[in-house]
């Protein structure tokens, strides 16, 4: 995020819209607490991600991410994709 906040080629890049701009700048320096939520992405392994759907609106959001991230990981797991000792970076589950 700072990377992103000193950079205008980031922000365009980004599609931050200008007038928001400053704002996240000053939320990110003033270290305000951040909100949480949840992206549905869709990935075939052969282009970029798609995204289908950002989640900061409903509070059950925390529960569903981490049901779901969790079968993600055992699935991938079982599947022979990821190591048996895999695990999740943020362990929400």
């Amino acid at each position: 995020v700072g990377d992103v906040i000193a950079s205008e080629r980031l922000m365009d890049q980004l599609a931050i819209p200008p007038h928001y701009r400053d704002w996240i700048a000053d939320s990110w320096r003033q270290r305000q607490p951040h909100l949480y939520g949840r992206l549905d992405l869709a990935y075939d392994g052969t282009g970029p991600a798609k995204l289908y759907e950002l989640n900061y609106d409903t509070p059950t959001s925390l529960f569903e991410a981490s049901f779901f991230q969790w079968q993600w990981l055992e699935d991938q797991r079982n599947a022979g994709r990821l190591p048996q000792h895999a695990d999740q970076f943020n362990a929400i589950h």
